[in-house]
C-alpha cells in the first residue's frame, strides 16, 4: 500500500521534531517520545477525500464544511502536532483505518505484541467528540480514571477506538479525550476551536508532570468486579457500560439478595422493567 500525502507529512514533521525511532508501515506510524506517556490519533475520516471548502464561525469559534470535516480524527492529529510544536516530546501512534473497526490498530498488535516503548506510563487518545469527556471502554483502573478526571475532564462511556484493542494487549490503562468535535461522520460535523484548545491545554499538563505519575495497568472491568468487593463504585451500567452517578440507576437483585449490579435507567426499562 502507497504511503498517504498525510502520512509522509507527519513522517517529516517527527523525524524535524528529533525523533529518532519513527517506524511507518502505511498501517501506522509510531515514534518513541521522551515522555513516558503514548498520545494516539488516526489519519482516515470516514470521507473518501479531504473536503474542498472549509468555512469558521467566528461568532461561535467553530469550524465546518459541506463536504464532511473530518474532525474525527483530524483533530487529534492537530492536538499532537500543536503540543509537538509547544516542545513536548511523548511517544506517538497514529493508526489507519479506525473508521473501518480499528484495521491499524490490529496491524500494530500483530507486529509489537507488548509496548515498544520504554516507560510508557499511560495511553491517550485524542479521538472523543465532545468538550470534556474521559472515555475508559472496559478500562477500570480507577487510579487513572481519577488521575485524569482530575484535570478537568468528566467520565463518559463509548463502544470502541483504537485503544479498545492495543491497551488490554499491552496491559497499559488508556483513555480516549475529547477534542471538540460534534456529529462526526454526517455532513453536519463540526469543530468547536475553544474544546479543542481546552483540551490541548489540559494533556500540555498532564505532558508537564506525566514524569512523576505510577505506571497505570490496564484493569479490565471483570477483573475489577472480582477483585473488588465494592466494584459497584465503579458507576458503570452491567448492560451497556454507562458511567452513571452515585444516585443513578438501579441495584438490581435478580440473582441473589447479595447481587451489585448496577442498570442505568435505560437499560432498565428496556429489559426489567414490568
Amino acid at each position: 500500500m502507497q504511503k498517504s500525502n498525510l502520512q509522509v507529512m507527519l513522517m517529516k514533521i517527527l523525524k524535524g521534531k528529533g525523533y529518532d525511532r519513527v517506524i511507518n508501515n502505511n498501517m501506522f506510524i509510531i515514534a518513541e517520545g521522551e515522555l513516558p506517556v503514548c498520545l494516539i490519533a488516526h489519519t482516515d475520516t470516514v470521507f473518501n477525500r479531504p473536503p474542498s471548502a472549509f468555512f469558521f464561525d467566528q461568532e461561535k469559534n467553530t469550524l465546518w464544511s459541506p463536504h464532511g470535516l473530518g474532525a474525527d480524527d483530524r483533530a487529534g492529529i492537530y492536538a499532537i502536532l500543536r503540543l509537538l510544536e509547544d516542545g513536548y516530546r511523548p511517544s506517538i501512534i497514529f493508526t489507519d483505518l479506525e473508521e473501518q473497526g480499528g484495521i491499524g490498530a490490529e496491524a500494530l498488535i500483530s507486529h509489537f505484541s507488548a509496548c515498544p516503548f520504554k516507560n510508557c506510563k499511560a495511553l491517550i487518545q485524542l479521538d472523543r467528540r465532545g468538550a470534556k469527556d474521559s472515555v475508559y471502554y472496559d478500562c477500570a483502573n480507577l487510579d487513572f480514571e481519577k488521575k485524569i478526571n482530575s484535570y478537568g475532564f468528566d467520565s463518559n462511556w463509548g463502544t470502541f477506538s483504537d485503544i479498545s484493542i492495543i491497551a488490554p494487549i499491552w496491559n497499559i490503562a488508556a483513555v480516549n479525550l475529547s477534542v471538540g468535535y460534534q456529529n462526526e461522520h454526517t455532513i453536519a460535523e463540526f469543530l468547536s476551536m475553544g474544546q479543542l484548545e481546552n483540551t490541548i491545554t489540559k494533556v500540555a499538563k498532564m505532558l508537564k508532570e506525566c514524569k512523576d505519575w505510577p505506571a497505570y495497568d490496564y484493569v479490565h472491568t471483570i477483573q475489577a468486579i472480582s477483585e473488588n468487593d465494592n466494584w459497584w463504585s465503579l458507576d458503570s451500567c452491567i448492560c451497556c457500560g454507562k458511567h452513571l452517578k452515585k444516585d443513578e440507576g438501579h441495584l438490581d437483585q435478580g440473582f441473589n439478595s447479595n447481587s451489585r449490579f448496577k442498570i442505568c435507567d435505560e437499560c432498565y426499562n428496556a429489559y426489567f422493567a414490568n
